[in-house]
């Protein structure tokens, strides 16, 4: 069960991880933080699937699934390191705290 909590914990990251990107990205070019995600060189919308933290960069092998333009390696890197960050402080608190966090807790949050 611990497993599950810390990919649980991971997947949570990913999606924060994820959600700072697209801020930063609107943030940084003046888009407004309103309307669906888009391919940064030919303005397609992005369908659901395309959208999943880190799998979708996989799965697509980094390129826009239309005009196949590179996708930088940045998006999947701070997902990542966002999923370990949120890991890494769960293991912190548990090993030198002592505290318990339920599964049920982060399934609420997902």
């Amino acid at each position: 069960m611990e497993i599950f909590l810390i990919i649980s914990i991971f997947v949570l990251g990913a999606i924060i991880g994820s959600f700072l990107n697209v801020t930063i990205y609107r943030h940084n070019t003046g888009r407004g933080f309103g309307g669906r995600s888009a391919c940064m060189s030919c303005a397609k919308v992005l369908r659901p699937r395309e959208l999943i933290p880190i799998l979708s960069f996989l799965i697509q092998k980094g390129r826009c699934s239309n005009c196949k333009s590179r996708i930088s390696v940045i998006y999947p890197l701070v997902e990542f390191l966002t999923g370990l960050v949120f890991v890494s402080v769960y293991l912190v608190q548990v090993k030198f705290f002592g505290f318990q966090i339920s599964s049920d807790f982060i399934l609420n949050l997902l």
